[in-house]
């Protein structure tokens, strides 16, 4: 009697536990989950951390954890603030991969599990979160966003005590520097300049051309970079005219900005600024009149477009990955039907996909090391990695790139918005 009791006590506790790990995507105090839209209602400016396990399927077996091959990826995530919106298409993108992944039966057997802490987008909480992944064991992460917040923990990654892989932000140390433990994935910043200059001063062939870029430091090397880069279009029967405005994070000097531009009527604006500041100083110049300029942006701006009032705007902005229209592409496909099935209240979006054929390339190396029968660590992933050129995922190519540290081939597209 007693060990039946045991036995029922045991089985009990690790019923309990493997309910916990497959089904909780957040949980806030206790382990509940919170799937899909529900993320919008975790407190953006709580003070207290939020972690996370990226959800298993809704339909895949649940299995004590100690009987389970779990492997798992650390993420320290901006679940408030302006990058917020970013963060959730991120992990959306990873989401989606993941509880698909699982539902087909993980990775030669191996489920895939992320560990998500909330630094509220305060770069010393986000180097705490990856010390306390650390301490669990946790040496591989993926999709931190905000360029503050990688800055903090780039020490990690140049130490080799965690590895990289994915980062969304931009800052002049991750962009035109070699580091050995950090991957990227959706093209350096320069590479969406070349595409955008080229798209404007070659494609349109527009010769007046206004600049919006921020007032750091990284802001005003991608201006003067792009600017460069347009006044190459010149010739002696063509003048390339071009207006570079500042924007001010704590200033929000919308007004300011257009009334610049206007003076100069550009024929295309160029916004080196992220979505709300972009949609906003488009707001402004439609309704001043100025409906024949064209607006480019970068991939942070990819839904800038959703934020317009009215109007029929020609927005466009550079990616990396296929449009969503491009369902041409397998990988389009799948990522589509992925969010359907396992996020049907979330709006797809091409930084979603991104991340999801993030998890793709990430899963295929863990794939090829277990498959080499070693033990997944961040040396053997990195490894991995190292070693794919030319696969074909869904119709996109993986490929990594020595000289750059990126997985992606060295080409961007322009999408329109």
């Amino acid at each position: 009697m007693k060990s039946s009791r045991l036995r029922i006590y045991f089985f009990s506790w690790g019923l309990a536990l493997g309910t916990f790990i497959c089904g909780a995507a957040f949980k806030v105090t206790e382990p509940r989950a919170l799937i899909g839209s529900e993320i919008d209602r975790v407190p953006k400016h709580s003070k207290k951390s939020v972690s996370a396990v990226a959800p298993f399927s809704r339909e895949a077996i649940c299995e004590p954890l100690q009987e389970k091959k779990v492997i798992t990826i650390g993420q320290t995530a901006a679940l408030a603030g302006a990058i917020f919106p970013y963060q959730k298409a991120i992990n959306n993108g990873i989401a989606a991969f993941i509880k698909r992944c699982n539902a087909h039966g993980g990775i030669l057997g191996h489920k895939l599990a992320l560990n998500i802490i909330n630094n509220n987008n305060s770069p010393a909480k986000a180097i705490a979160d990856v010390e306390s992944l650390k301490k669990q064991h946790i040496d591989l992460f993926i999709g931190i966003a905000g360029s503050r917040n990688i800055k903090s923990v780039l020490p990690l990654v140049k130490e080799k005590e965690i590895a990289l892989f994915f980062p969304w932000g931009v800052s002049i140390d991750i962009d035109k520097h070699q580091i050995p433990y950090l991957i990227h994935g959706q093209n350096v910043m320069r590479m969406h300049l070349k595409k955008i200059a080229s798209y404007v001063a070659g494609t349109l062939q527009h010769t007046n051309i206004g600049i919006v870029h921020s007032d750091s430091a990284f802001g005003i090397l991608n201006a003067n970079y792009i600017e460069n880069l347009l006044k190459a279009y010149q010739s002696d029967s063509k003048s390339v005219q071009i207006s570079k405005q500042v924007y001010s994070n704590r200033q929000f000097n919308f007004d300011e900005i257009v009334t610049e531009l206007n003076k100069t009527k550009p024929h295309a604006v160029i916004s080196l600024l992220t979505s709300k500041p972009t949609a906003k100083i488009i707001q402004r110049i439609w309704k001043t009149g100025n409906h024949t300029t064209d607006f480019i942006g970068t991939e942070g701006n990819f839904f800038a477009a959703k934020q317009f009032d009215d109007g029929d705007i020609n927005f466009y902005y550079s990616s990396a990955v296929p449009g969503l229209d491009e369902i041409e592409y397998p990988i389009v496909a799948e990522y589509l039907e992925a969010s359907r099935a396992y996020l049907p209240d979330q709006t797809p979006n091409t930084l979603s996909l991104t991340y999801y054929i993030n998890m793709k390339l990430l899963a295929q190396a863990i794939e090829n090391v277990i498959a080499e029968k070693k033990v997944v660590s961040k040396e053997t992933v990195l490894t991995a990695l190292d070693s794919i050129k030319d696969t074909h995922l869904g119709g996109f190519i993986g490929e990594f790139n020595r000289k750059t540290h990126m997985m992606y081939p060295l080409n961007v597209s322009i999408l329109k918005g």
